[in-house]
């Protein structure tokens, strides 16, 4: 079974619980089942809705949540490194610097984002990394970069604060237009990724 609790921040930034759903699969089917009683008992759909890169949650999304712009967590593609480029690069301190220096930030146009990224790339040659090739592909989709003047971007607006979730966790982000104190500008810190909602709100656990 899986525990899916709808978390989300008050204007206190308070978390807030809205509800829960045990499910009996993780398909596209019982994931359209969730979001249309989510929909149903809250009546408007989330402004923005981030995930991991789940295919049945994508799909179930595009199909219930038609006005919600949906966005990849940025946490769990980077979450991947190690894996996918090796545990060796990602110990690396130029490595991480250069790398947290363009993803971990909000600062940079998607223009300098791109340059950036080539430049990584041809530093650590790694050309040839197919993952590393599909998420510049996906780049509009979790890339703060490509969303700086969006109103998620803004820490005046829009303040979601949560640990970072556990390996076994499978998450997405349901979040809402919140108004919150304003913050002073942020560093490549996990903090800089809470401060501009990308932290996990919509936890789906594994009950054993």
């Amino acid at each position: 079974m899986v525990f899916v609790p709808f978390t989300g921040i008050d204007n206190h930034n308070n978390n807030v619980t809205f509800g829960a759903a045990l499910l009996g699969s993780e398909t596209t089917d019982t994931y359209v089942w969730l979001l249309k009683n989510f929909l149903k008992a809250f009546g408007k759909e989330p402004k923005v809705v981030v995930t991991d890169q789940n295919p049945a949650m994508r799909k179930a999304i595009e199909e219930v949540f038609t006005k919600s712009r949906h966005r990849l967590c940025t946490w769990h593609v980077m979450n991947k490194l190690s894996m996918k480029v090796g545990a060796n690069l990602c110990n690396s301190t130029d490595f991480k610097e250069d790398i947290c220096s363009i993803v971990w930030t909000d600062a940079l146009t998607p223009e300098q984002f791109a340059s950036g990224w080539a430049s990584l790339i041809e530093k650590f040659n790694l050309s040839d990394n197919e993952w590393l090739v599909d998420m510049f592909d996906l780049r509009h989709s979790w890339i703060p970069a490509f969303y700086r003047d969006d109103y998620m971007a803004k820490a005046d607006e829009v303040q979601i604060v949560a640990p970072p979730p556990s390996k076994r966790d499978r998450v997405a982000e349901l979040i809402g237009h919140t108004q919150s104190s304003q913050h002073p500008a942020s560093h490549c810190t996990y903090q800089t990724l809470s401060r501009m909602s990308i932290a996990c709100v919509f936890k789906l656990k594994h009950i054993r």
